[in-house]
């Protein structure tokens, strides 16, 4: 899905969610280089809008990527106005949604618009307060524009996922805070895990992709990610059709799913608990053993 850098007299968005979508799945997608060029609306890969019969959605394996907007608000209380992997606007109406398997970079540098300080932009934003999810796991929500209000997840409400699952994720914002929950700021994994009580086996890690452009998962580096991921029902393959957990193994992973859209043959990395632990923002190959 492209958009355009010049400026748009409305929201752009990849997809839109409007009324009336009871157990609609969105799956398989690849949707990037949705760009907005005006500083009075905003860009998203995904957008929910619907304010009736919208229960039991299913996002997975999907890839969005190079999501843009001006830098022209620094406050989520207007997040149309900035750029998000996924965007549940205020109002909309979404009970039990289950957001699984999928890779979201805000990587593309915004445009300057106004160009104000600490500008909004994130990769899952929920800004309805009558939104619940039922499962958020093994997704990468990356975001890597410089900003205190560059998060990877925003939540407005803590029953937007206070009764989720919500797990096996990586997080990286190596650049801005980690995300907002319970009214306040959780600058890093460890004070989102605490916040929250969740995500106990989630990261903090810099995917190992391919390229910018190319979210697949480079398996000649070690990594997290391979194996990293939980088994979720009725998920069985990958966005380009490979079965989960897979390949076949030469470089020792596939004992369990990947994190994010692409399931590959990677290397797995050792020690999965002391990174866990860890709130740093680096790369992470291999772990010394924790005591």
């Amino acid at each position: 899905t492209t958009g355009a850098t010049t400026a748009i007299a409305s929201e752009i968005a990849g997809i839109e969610v409007g009324n009336s979508n009871y157990g609609l799945k969105i799956f398989k997608n690849v949707i990037h280089d949705v760009n907005q060029g005006s500083t009075s609306y905003g860009a998203f890969g995904i957008y929910f809008t619907g304010t009736a019969n919208n229960g039991e959605i299913s996002i997975y394996n999907n890839i969005i990527r190079n999501i843009t907007a001006t830098n022209s608000n620094n406050l989520f209380s207007s997040p149309t106005l900035s750029n998000h992997g996924i965007l549940i606007a205020a109002g909309a109406t979404v009970t039990n949604l289950r957001l699984d398997y999928n890779t979201i970079a805000i990587s593309a540098a915004n445009i300057a618009g106004s160009n104000v300080a600490n500008p909004v932009s994130c990769a899952l934003t929920i800004s309805s307060s009558v939104f619940t999810l039922a499962s958020l796991r093994n997704n990468i929500l990356q975001n890597l524009n410089t900003s205190s209000n560059a998060m990877a997840i925003y939540t407005s409400g803590n029953s937007n996922i206070s009764g989720a699952l919500v797990d096996n994720n990586n997080y990286y914002t190596p650049n801005g805070n980690l995300g907002y929950y319970n009214s306040a700021i959780q600058s890093n994994i460890s004070n989102w895990k605490t916040a929250t009580g969740k995500d106990t086996r989630s990261y903090n890690i810099s995917p190992n992709f391919i390229s910018t452009t190319d979210l697949h998962l480079n398996g000649t580096v070690s990594s997290l990610l391979e194996s990293g991921g939980t088994t979720i029902s009725g998920i069985s393959i990958d966005i380009d059709g490979q079965t989960r957990p897979g390949p076949t193994a030469v470089n020792g992973g596939g004992t369990a799913p990947d994190i994010g859209a692409d399931e590959y043959d990677g290397i797995p990395a050792t020690d999965r608990k002391s990174t866990r632990l860890n709130s740093s923002h680096s790369s992470v190959s291999r772990m010394p053993s924790s005591a």
